[in-house]
């Protein structure tokens, strides 16, 4: 054998020993998974049809969702690896993974707990296979396959940045391949498992005992410099760690390659990667490539890439065959700043969702050994004996506590309101927002005061009212005017058996809840209630069309439940609805034209709309007050723009920029440069 197969057969043979257990992630322990059996029932609406994988925290399997008949996955946790640390972070891929939507990445739809023991969630499940078992079958990728794959994988991880999530454990088993759907799609790249990602920004997420400096999570092969020290990422490590996969893609191994997962971390801190062509023993690449990859795996974060997009234009220029010279550009201090500003903006729209799942799991832990039965019986408030202990109980005797709210005057004599909300060991309740003013949220713990005609609402992140619903009646009637359960571990129907004493509220948020039609009952307590979002929950059309003020709300958000076209219907010609979020995946012309008629809409957001194109387009124009128009799925094309004419008030879009080309939008904004064009909006309020 010559010398040069001989160092090859010695790679390959050092990698077939390191692969198996370097590639798995450090922080995840391993353990015996819950055992779902074919035909089992999940939460009264998923059938178990088979395991499809398991991995470091637990086991993957193929389900139905019984009431669309829809085939999902189902992942769940180690059913004996449900420590702290363990359950916050499951928590946290959950929350990360309910915040992404894009074509790109993995789409969570719902999550909960299975005998309220074992956590799942409910994501897509994908056909196709993964880039680690391409790379095994097959060796190396040629260069167009390459680039195929990672110029999605790139505007993936780009959108996720944006909300400022960064994924932390990038490698081959993460990235998922579609085969083509039909002869006019190509392959189709989706990355996953965001198991151990984390907001970017500390101040804006009580996380940082999940991710503080000194504790080492990832997967030794593809762990940034920094990552391996233990050191505060950002997304600049994800563009060290995809340059790994990116290398390994490229040459069939990853750049460096120890005898232990200590030493591999070591090299990745100081020994020089080596070229693809060294890597290949000789093969040739284009220049732009091997110093796209040496950009990404620089050393020193302030030296690489410093976004993914700058990743994905090289490599979007190199598969385009246009002459271009990658290079990075060292960010002055202001420009670190600005960035970092950036993240933030789009942090601060998200970090409630996100705290939530460790602001939860701070009451959980506490809970798991005073009242762990009480928790698996279905958070029973009467026997748990641990409701109560963040809020101080102002009550003395009375078990369920006194008013935490009380109304004086300030030093100026001007009527105020003061809650008094106990210290929360670092969590909080959640947060309190005032709508009238564009104030960051301020943590719900502690004194505040607040001007009596305040209109606050309060983002519930904390699982004392999950396990003690008659909390609620802590609150006096007028406190607050909103409340929000955003994605809230364990909020359920009995959640609100008490909301009936909230008689000023006017703004209710359960998204992503796992509240029923049942709730509507509840809901008909509320004399003022005019905000209502119940997507992503187990609501259905009809439960909402016993809701009594239906015809009166202003705000509805709707996606993802069943039956939808009912509240349509009802709601033709309303004059007061003036936004709706709703699935596109199931609306017919006729649900359009029904849209159509609420001439007072100002905002639509259609989520999902690939049945929404240019078929009928006349339903839009008759929406003279329409502000905020989305459609980011839709096969809605430049024809478009004949009818923004009829929209005098449109200020932003988001539509498909897949069918859009950059002349098409190029063109729009010229002929109307007051309309911004976006590529997704997320709201969460």
């Amino acid at each position: 054998m010559e010398e040069g197969q001989k160092q090859q057969s010695s790679q390959a043979d050092a990698q077939s020993e390191l692969v198996e257990g370097s590639e798995n992630t450090l922080g995840l322990s391993w353990g015996a998974a819950a055992e779902l059996k074919p035909g089992q029932i999940v939460a009264d609406k998923y059938e178990v049809l088979e395991e499809v994988g398991r991995g470091g925290m637990g086991v993957v399997y193929r389900v139905e969702q019984l009431a669309l008949g829809r085939v999902l996955a189902m992942k769940t946790l180690n059913a004996q690896e449900v420590s702290d640390v363990v359950w916050r972070r499951f928590q946290l891929e959950a929350k990360a993974a309910a915040l992404l939507d894009h074509p790109n990445l993995i789409s969570v739809h719902d999550c909960g707990l299975i005998d309220n023991t074992v956590p799942y969630f409910i994501m897509d499940f994908i056909e196709g296979t993964n880039l680690a078992k391409l790379i095994k079958d097959k060796g190396a990728l040629s260069l167009e396959e390459t680039l195929t794959i990672f110029i999605q994988v790139c505007f993936g991880l780009s959108y996720a940045h944006a909300v400022g999530v960064v994924h932390r454990d990038l490698k081959p088993s993460n990235i998922m391949l579609v085969p083509p759907q039909s002869d006019s799609n190509g392959l189709s790249v989706r990355v996953v498992d965001f198991g151990i990602a984390k907001l970017t920004a500390e101040e804006y997420q009580p996380t940082q005992a999940l991710t503080r400096t000194g504790e080492i999570f990832g997967s030794p092969l593809y762990m940034s410099p920094e990552q391996c020290l233990g050191k505060p990422v950002d997304e600049r490590s994800d563009i060290y760690s995809l340059g790994c996969v990116l290398f390994e893609a490229l040459t069939g191994l990853p750049p460096f390659i120890g005898q232990t997962a200590l030493s591999t971390m070591m090299q990745h801190q100081s020994t020089e990667a080596p070229t693809l062509k060294q890597a290949t023993l000789g093969k040739e690449f284009p220049d732009a490539i091997e110093k796209i990859v040496r950009l990404m795996l620089e050393k020193n974060p302030e030296s690489r890439y410093q976004d993914m997009k700058s990743v994905a234009r090289d490599l979007s220029f190199l598969q385009q065959g246009i002459s271009h010279h990658p290079q990075v550009s060292t960010e002055s201090k202001a420009e670190a700043i600005a960035r970092i500003n950036r993240l933030h903006i789009a942090q601060m729209a998200c970090a409630c969702l996100l705290s939530a799942a460790v602001a939860a799991s701070a009451v959980y832990s506490s809970m798991k050994n005073e009242a762990g039965a009480a928790y698996k019986a279905g958070f029973n408030e009467g026997a748990n004996p641990a409701r109560n202990i963040y809020i101080p109980n102002e009550g003395g005797d009375n078990a369920d506590g006194g008013p935490i709210s009380t109304v004086g005057a300030d030093r100026n004599g001007k009527a105020c309101r003061t809650f008094n909300f106990g210290s929360a060991k670092g969590f909080g309740l959640g947060y309190v927002r005032l709508l009238d003013r564009n104030f960051k949220p301020i943590p719900a713990k502690g004194i505040l005061n607040f001007a009596l005609e305040e209109p606050l609402c309060l983002d519930i992140e904390d699982k004392v009212i999950v396990t003690s619903p008659k909390f609620l009646l802590r609150f006096n009637s007028n406190d607050f005017v909103g409340m929000r359960f955003r994605f809230n571990f364990g909020v359920n129907d009995s959640t609100f058996r008490y909301l009936d004493r909230l008689k000023d509220l006017r703004i209710l948020d359960v998204t992503g809840c796992e509240v029923s039609s049942q709730l509507v009952e509840q809901l008909n307590k509320l004399p003022k209630l005019e905000y209502l979002k119940v997507g992503k929950t187990n609501m259905s059309g009809q439960g909402l069309l016993k809701l009594q003020r239906l015809s009166q709300l202003k705000v509805l958000g709707m996606s993802r439940i069943t039956a939808q076209a009912d509240v349509l219907k009802h709601l033709k010609g309303s004059s007061n609805i003036e936004e709706l979020r709703l699935s596109g995946e199931d609306l017919t012309p006729q649900d359009l034209k029904l849209i159509g008629t609420m001439k007072n809409l100002r905002n639509l957001w259609i989520e999902k709309g690939r049945n929404v194109d240019d078929s009928n387009l006349s339903w839009i124009s008759g929406l003279q007050k329409l502000e905020v128009f989305s459609a980011e799925d839709s096969m809605i094309t430049p024809k478009f723009m004949n009818i923004v004419p009829q929209l005098p008030r449109l200020r932003l879009v988001c539509l498909n920029h897949k069918v859009w080309s950059e002349a098409d939008l190029a063109r729009f904004h010229k002929k109307y440069p007051r309309i911004e064009i976006a590529k997704d909006i997320r709201v969460t309020d």
